[in-house]
C-alpha cells in the first residue's frame, strides 16, 4: 500500500519538516524515514534544509541558497525570479553541490535509488513508466551500485512542475500556502496556483480548514490549524474536558466493565500536522484510529475523567501523522512514551501493560522498538511468528519475536481498517441475506480477485497472490492471467466493475499486501464470503469474531487445492456462513451512520486483554 500524495506542496513544507527533525530526531531515524522527509516531498528548497536531511534516499535534489546570508536566514520562501544573489544548485548524496541554471533549479524533481533484484527488468519497466534523467544507467552488479537502479521520483509524477515565489500566485497564497505552476502539460496557459497549508484551504489559502479538529472542538472553542484553542474551563483534544482530579493513590480500579482514562499529550506531541509535512492524514483506510478517538471522546459510560479509577489507559499517539504508512515509528513514539513514564505514576504500575496505543501503518507495530513492548498495540496487520520455528522475518527490526514482535495475541488487538468502499449499503445487503436464510442465486462467481500481484516481488502478501496467479495460470492452461475464467475470476490490477464482482460472487480473497490487507472488510460488507489466505496472520478481532464460522482459511501450501476446497463447500454450508457473517459485519464498519460497531468491537477486545492481564496471562 505505497501511498501517493496528492500534489502539496512545495519548499516551505520541506523547510519545516526540516526544522522539525533537528530538534527531535536523531541521525539514524533521518535516515531510516528520508523517503518522507525528502523524495516524498520532491520540491525544490533550501539547500540548508536538504544538508539536515542527509539525501539518504534521495540521491539528488535541488535548491537554492541566498549568497551572504548565514544559515539562519536561509528558511525563506523560493526566491523571486531573476533575484540577485540567490544561487542554484543540484545536490548529489555526498552533499556536493553542482551548480545549475535557475529554471533547472526551480523543478521539482528528486532522483531516488530503488533497490531490485534483476536490475534490467527494472529499468524496463521503470522506462514505461517515467523518462529516466539523462546519464542514468542502470549499473550491473560488478559497478559501484549492484543490484539498483535509479528511478525519476517527482510528486506530481512528471519532472514538470515548479516553485514559485508567493508573488506569482493569487494573494500570495496569503502567506499559508505554496506557489506551484506547469504541473499539466496539458494545460499550458493553467496559471500558477496555491497549494495549502494544512488547516488553510480556497484560492488564497485564506479561508481556516476545521476538519483537522477533532468534533469541532466540542463548540467549546475555537479550531486553529488543526489545534483547539479552548474557552475556560475547557480542555482537552476537543476541549471535551473540565475536570481535574485529585490524587487518590488507594481507589481499587473497577473490575466489571473498561474504564478508560486518555493521558492529555502535550501539542508537540499531540498535533495531527507537524505542521506542513504534506502527510495527508486524509487517506482513508489509515483513518481508523480518528474514528475510534473522535467516538471515544463523547463515549462517557466508558471514558473517564478520574485516572485513578480508569483500568485502562488511552495514549492517544499520532503516529500516522509522523511516520505516514511506512516510517518507523519508533522515535516518535519513544519520545511519547518517556513524557508519559515520566509525568504520570500509572505506568510503572504495571509496567505499562493497561496502557493502548494504536499504530495503524502497514506494518502495525512490526517496526516498534523493544521499549514499548509491553503496551497494548492496535494495529491492523496481526502478524505473530516465531524465529525459533518460522525463522527470521522481513516484516521488522523484531517480528518474529513470539512476545515482543508485531503481534501477540495475548496481549494485542487487530482493529478492522476504516472501509469506505459497500459500508453505505451493507444494512441492504444483509437484509436480503437473512430474508433470504442466507441463500445467494445471484452470486453464480465462484471466486474473485482484483488487485496489485507484482510477480516480481514474493515477499509482497507473503508470495499469496503470485501462487495464486501461478496456480491459475496452469489450472486454464493461458500465459496471462487477466479476467474471467470459467466462474473465476482474477484481475491483475484495477476494475470499473469492482463493487459489482463482490455482490455476484460467492467468495472473495482477502490477502494482505506490504503490511496489512482491506479486502477481508470489503468482502464483508458485500456479503461475499472471505477467503483468508494470510499465514501466520491474525484477522480483525480475532477473539471476539467466529471466523471458522463464516470465512474459509487457507494456508498457503494449500493454493493448489484452491479451487477444489471452495467448490466442496455446499450451498447450505455457504447459506450458513452468510447469515454468521449477518451477525459480525458491523464489525468492520466504524460510521455510526451506517450502525458501524467497529468501536464497540475495538472497546470489548480491550477490556478482555485487561481482564488477562489481570489474570497473569501476559
Amino acid at each position: 500500500m505505497l501511498r501517493q500524495s496528492n500534489g502539496a506542496s512545495a519548499k516551505a513544507h520541506v523547510t519545516h519538516r526540516c526544522i522539525h527533525t533537528v530538534h527531535w530526531t536523531s541521525e539514524a531515524h533521518i535516515k531510516r524515514n528520508a523517503h518522507l522527509l525528502c523524495c516524498m516531498n520532491a520540491v525544490t528548497a533550501s539547500c540548508t534544509c536538504v544538508t539536515c536531511l542527509l539525501l539518504h534516499t534521495c540521491q539528488q535534489a535541488r535548491c537554492y541558497t541566498f549568497s551572504g546570508k548565514p544559515a539562519s536566514e536561509q528558511w525563506s520562501s523560493v526566491p523571486e525570479l531573476g533575484a540577485a544573489d540567490v544561487d542554484w544548485f543540484h545536490m548529489d548524496s555526498f552533499l556536493k553541490l553542482t551548480p545549475t541554471a535557475e529554471a533547472q533549479g526551480r523543478k521539482a524533481m528528486c532522483i531516488k535509488a530503488i533497490k531490485q533484484n534483476i536490475c534490467d527488468h527494472t529499468l524496463t519497466s521503470l522506462r514505461s513508466q517515467v523518462p529516466l534523467p539523462g546519464g542514468v544507467e542502470c549499473q550491473n552488479q560488478q559497478n559501484v551500485l549492484p543490484r539498483a537502479t535509479v528511478q525519476a521520483i517527482n510528486l506530481w509524477g512528471h519532472d514538470k512542475c515548479v516553485s514559485l515565489p508567493l508573488t506569482s500566485c493569487p494573494g500570495n497564497c496569503s502567506g499559508h500556502g505554496v506557489c506551484i505552476d506547469s504541473c499539466f502539460p496539458e494545460d499550458p496557459n493553467r496559471a500558477p496556483w496555491c497549494e495549502c497549508h494544512k488547516g488553510f484551504s480556497g484560492h488564497e489559502c485564506l479561508e481556516v480548514d476545521t476538519s483537522l479538529c477533532l468534533n469541532n472542538c466540542s463548540d467549546r472553542g475555537n479550531c486553529i490549524r488543526g489545534f483547539c484553542h479552548c474557552k475556560p474551563p475547557f480542555f482537552g483534544l476537543d476541549c471535551s474536558r473540565s475536570q481535574h482530579v485529585a490524587a487518590r493513590p488507594d481507589v481499587l480500579p473497577n473490575r466489571s466493565r473498561p474504564v478508560v482514562y486518555m493521558y492529555e499529550l502535550p501539542h508537540s506531541l499531540s498535533t495531527r500536522l507537524p505542521l506542513d509535512d504534506d502527510v495527508p492524514d486524509e487517506v482513508s483506510i489509515y483513518s481508523s484510529y480518528l474514528h475510534f478517538l473522535s467516538i471515544f471522546l463523547g463515549d462517557w459510560a466508558t471514558r473517564t475523567e478520574d485516572p485513578w479509577a480508569a483500568n485502562l489507559f488511552y495514549i492517544p499517539a499520532f503516529t500516522y501523522s509522523y511516520t505516514s504508512n511506512s516510517g518507523d515509528p519508533s522515535p516518535y513514539v519513544q519520545r511519547v512514551m518517556q513524557h508519559i513514564r515520566t509525568s504520570y505514576p500509572f505506568f510503572n504500575r504495571t509496567h505499562g501493560k493497561d496502557h493502548f496505543m494504536w499504530l495503524v501503518g502497514d506494518n502495525g507495530a512490526c517496526d516498534l522498538s523493544l521499549e514499548a513492548s509491553n503496551i497494548i498495540k492496535i494495529s491492523h496487520f496481526g502478524y505473530h511468528a516465531d524465529v525459533r520455528i518460522q525463522g527470521p522475518s522481513q516484516m521488522g527490526r523484531n517480528a518474529a519475536d513470539p512476545v515482543h514482535g508485531c503481534f501477540n495475541p495475548a496481549r494485542d488487538i487487530v482493529a478492522a481498517p476504516y472501509n469506505d468502499l459497500g459500508q453505505a449499503d451493507a444494512q441492504n445487503t444483509y437484509a436480503e441475506i437473512v430474508a433470504s436464510k442466507g441463500a445467494a442465486p445471484n452470486r453464480e462467481k465462484l471466486f474473485f480477485f482484483a488487485g496489485g500481484v507484482r510477480p516480481e516481488n514474493t515477499h509482497y502478501s507473503g508470495g499469496v497472490r503470485q501462487a495464486i496467479a501461478e496456480m491459475l495460470k496452469q489450472t486454464f492452461n493461458v500465459d496471462k492471467l487477466d479476467g474471467q475464467y470459467d466462474d473465476v475470476v482474477f484481475i491483475h490490477g484495477s476494475t470499473d466493475n469492482y463493487r459489482e464482482l463482490y455482490n455476484t460472487t460467492k467468495f472473495c480473497l482477502a490477502p494482505h499486501g506490504s503490511g496489512f490487507g482491506i479486502r477481508l472488510s470489503i468482502a464483508m460488507v458485500h456479503g461475499c464470503i472471505p477467503v483468508i489466505i494470510q499465514d501466520h496472520v491474525y484477522q480483525p478481532y480475532e477473539s471476539i469474531v467466529p471466523y471458522d464460522e463464516m470465512s474459509v482459511r487457507i494456508a498457503k501450501s494449500e493454493i493448489p487445492d484452491l479451487l477444489p476446497i471452495l467448490r466442496g463447500i455446499s450451498e447450505e454450508e455457504q447459506s450458513s456462513m452468510r447469515l454468521k457473517m449477518a451477525q459480525y459485519y458491523k464489525a468492520f464498519i466504524w460510521e455510526r451512520s451506517h450502525e458501524g460497531e467497529a468501536y464497540n468491537y475495538t472497546i470489548e477486545a480491550l477490556f478482555k486483554r485487561v481482564h488477562a492481564m489481570w489474570g497473569e496471562l501476559y
